[in-house]
This record gives C-alpha cells, sequence and structure tokens, in this order.
C-alpha cells in the first residue's frame, strides 16, 4: 500500500498500534454514553444481543478488508498461471517498431516503450515467431537489414523481456533475458535492476552508481567479459524516493547524472544502451506498477474491528464471568481461549492449503462464515434464561481498622 501522509512515509508498523488504541478510547464510550442509551431504548440490554451484533460488526469489517483488497489487487502485477506465459518487448533503437506477433498481432512500438504480451499460451514451453520491422527514417540509421525474425521461447508461469537494440555494423540485435519474478518486494520497498547493453570494447570498468538525497548510493560493477553483450544485475531493494544515477569507466564519466524516482511497492528496469563509446539510451521501465491505494483506507477497517471487539469480546467475557458457577469460572475462561485458538486454527489451516487463490475471496469467505455463525449463535442465545449466580466468597470480605490493626471479616 501507499504510506505517503503528507509527504512523509508512514511505516507499516505504526498501523499495528491503531486497533488497541481504538480499543482504549471506545471502550469508555460505549460504557458510559452508548450502552446506557442502549438500555433506556430497552436495546442490547443483554450481553448474549451485543456478542451478537458484535460478530456481525465482525462480518463488516472482513468485507470492508475484501472491498480494500480488490482495490489493491489493481496495481498488482499480472503474472502468467497455469499454462500461460508473458513477454515484454523492450524497444531501444531511435525509431519506431513494427511487431508482428503470435495471433495476428501487428503493433507499432515507439522508441523507448515497453510492449507487453500477457496470457499466452504455454504447456511447459513454445516456441513464438515474432518478425520485427523498423520505419523508413530511423534517426539517419540505415540498417543492413530493416526486418528481423525473433524465436522466443515462451515458458509457462514465466515472463521473458526481449530488448531491442544496435551493433556497431548498424544491425537489429535482440536479447533476451533470464525469466524474472516481478512480484512486489515483502518489505514493500522498489526493486530496481540493471540491464546493460554494451555493442563495443571502449569502455573498460564501467560502474553504475545509484545515489539519493540522503548519500546512500548503490554501484552495479559491469563485467568487461561477458557470454553476451547484455549483462544484467539482480534485483536491488532501496528505499522509496529520488535517485540519480550515473555511470563511469576508467576512461571517465560516461553519463552525466539522470533522475528517478522510485515508488513503494513498484518493480523497475534501468535500460542502459552503449555503441560506439557513448550511452545512446536510457531508461527506466516500470515492470509492476507501485501501490495506489493508501494505507489510510485501512483506518475504517480498524475502527469496526475495535467496534467488534468490545461488543463481542467484553460483552463476552462478561457474560462468561456473571453466568458461570463459581467452580467454573477458570473452566469458562479456559473454554473461551480455547474457541480463540480454534479460530486461529482455521484461519491457519485455510492459508495453508490455499484454499482460495485470491485473498479478497478469503475475506469475504470469512465475513460469510461469520454472519452464519452469528445467525447459530443469536437462535441459541434466544432460548438462553439468565440465572442469578451467588457472588463469590471473595466479594464478601470487608477490610476495615479496629484498634490500630488491620482485620479481615468475612
Amino acid at each position: 500500500m501507499d504510506t505517503t501522509i503528507l509527504g512523509s512515509h508512514l511505516v507499516p508498523d505504526q498501523m499495528q498500534v491503531i486497533n488497541p488504541a481504538i480499543v482504549l478510547i471506545l471502550i469508555p464510550i460505549f460504557d458510559r454514553l452508548v450502552f446506557p442509551c442502549l438500555g433506556k431504548l430497552n436495546c442490547l440490554d443483554n450481553p448474549l444481543h451485543r456478542m451478537a451484533i458484535g460478530g456481525l460488526i465482525a462480518g463488516m469489517a472482513f468485507s470492508s478488508a475484501g472491498i480494500v483488497e480488490l482495490a489493491l489487487a489493481k496495481s498488482n502485477p499480472a503474472l502468467p498461471g497455469k499454462n500461460q506465459s508473458a513477454l515484454n518487448v523492450i524497444n531501444t533503437l531511435p525509431c519506431d517498431l513494427i511487431v508482428e506477433g503470435p495471433f495476428d498481432l501487428i503493433k507499432i512500438l515507439t522508441s523507448g516503450k515497453m510492449l507487453s504480451l500477457k496470457n499466452l499460451p504455454a504447456h511447459i514451453e513454445k516456441i513464438y515467431n515474432v518478425t520485427l520491422g523498423t520505419t523508413s527514417n530511423c534517426d539517419y540509421t540505415q540498417f543492413s537489414s530493416p526486418v528481423y525474425e525473433l524465436q522466443v521461447e515462451a515458458v509457462e508461469k514465466q515472463v521473458h523481456t526481449v530488448l531491442i537494440s544496435i551493433n556497431e555494423e548498424d544491425e537489429i540485435t535482440v536479447y533476451t533475458t533470464e525469466a524474472i519474478d516481478y512480484e512486489k518486494s515483502i518489505s514493500g520497498r522498489p526493486k530496481v535492476r540493471i540491464a546493460y547493453i554494451h555493442t563495443s570494447q571502449k569502455l573498460h570498468n564501467v560502474t553504475v552508481t545509484i545515489r539519493n538525497a540522503g548519500g546512500m548510493s548503490d554501484i552495479y560493477f559491469i563485467p568487461n567479459k561477458t557470454p553476451s553483450d547484455l549483462s544484467v544485475s539482480a534485483y536491488m531493494e532501496l528505499p522509496v524516493g529520488i535517485y540519480d544515477y550515473s555511470l563511469n569507466s576508467d576512461e571517465g564519466l560516461i553519463l552525466n547524472p539522470r533522475t528517478i524516482y522510485l515508488a513503494l511497492g513498484g518493480v523497475y528496469t534501468l535500460v542502459l544502451r552503449e555503441r560506439d563509446g557513448v550511452i545512446e539510451f536510457s531508461y527506466l521501465f516500470v515492470m509492476s506498477p507501485p501501490n495506489s491505494v493508501n494505507i489510510l483506507w485501512l483506518l475504517p477497517q480498524y475502527f469496526i474491528v475495535s467496534m467488534a471487539e468490545i461488543m463481542f469480546g467484553v460483552a463476552g467475557l462478561e457474560f462468561s464471568l456473571t453466568q458461570a458457577p463459581k467452580s467454573l469460572k477458570t473452566i469458562t475462561l479456559a473454554a473461551w481461549y480455547l474457541s480463540v485458538a480454534m479460530g486461529n486454527l482455521i484461519v491457519i489451516v485455510i492459508a495453508k492449503f490455499k484454499i482460495f487463490t485470491n485473498q479478497a475471496n478469503e475475506f469475504f469467505f470469512f465475513s460469510a462464515l461469520i454472519v452464519a455463525d452469528m445467525v447459530v449463535f443469536t437462535l441459541m442465545a434466544e432460548k438462553y434464561k439468565f440465572v442469578n449466580i451467588d457472588a463469590d466468597s471473595s466479594e464478601d470480605i470487608v477490610y476495615f481498622k479496629q484498634e490500630g490493626k488491620e482485620k479481615v471479616q468475612n
């Protein structure tokens, strides 16, 4: 989620304190204001009624979480599923490309842009033929062959990236990166990798330096000798912010600092292309969009679930302690905590076996389960008859002072 609030970034762990804080604020409000007003209206006048309403409110909290999850899914990467593959085509040429791909696909790929081919059928693996054609005027470059035939291997559940480049002989060259995972980082930090195309041997010991305003920097060393002219770094997780990147070599500074912005949750690839000792192309591509749903949308859920805890939890403990006999009070509390443990066990089982592929559906399932449980609970509660339990012997202890000594009278 987007943690930007008034120009500052909220640490997600800080949101954990909101729930107990809201509970502490709402307990006296419900005890001194809400419950007395409801009592005068003869509404929710016993703990069982409050527990039933509290359970329904908890179901609302899960439903609201499901709605937020549906909004979050729009910013999640569309990764290929079973028997599917995906392909990204990046044009680093100084002119547009005509891409003729599978399924009679014909696209104009603008210079410096990326074409994403999603949901390509790929049972285990499959070879696709892609034709690349250049326009007539390509920054005054005369290609030896304006058409390039490309075979791309599509592997199930994998995403490949194809980089279209040009070599020293004015020939179109194509590089395919290894399949990479475009999932967002667990920490939420942006991920960035560097793809460097070097077609000449005029530069030695090239380094790419990424530096933010706080002085933090990451340096990627380009190998002088590689199996191909493409060097790709591993993904680096960096803090959110504005960065400057520059290129240096033994021959000196080869690319002046340029500015990029890495947003929370984004997955990026910085593509650099060198030819004849000059960096002709540099661009930051967004492989997975950054988070767009603000973290403050969690506040309604925290407020609703806090209300549910007060209505159900406090009323449940009140019912357990006032209706249980003196000899069974501890047993009642043990049963209460056992029910909590069983609920946690249900959540663990559902998460472990991955019954739902979409977390939003999981939240909606829990919401429906709570509502169904509250319906059964209400039917049972209607038949319950409240009893008056004799006061605990500890309540008869009276402390008083006599002749300067403290005595206890039962």
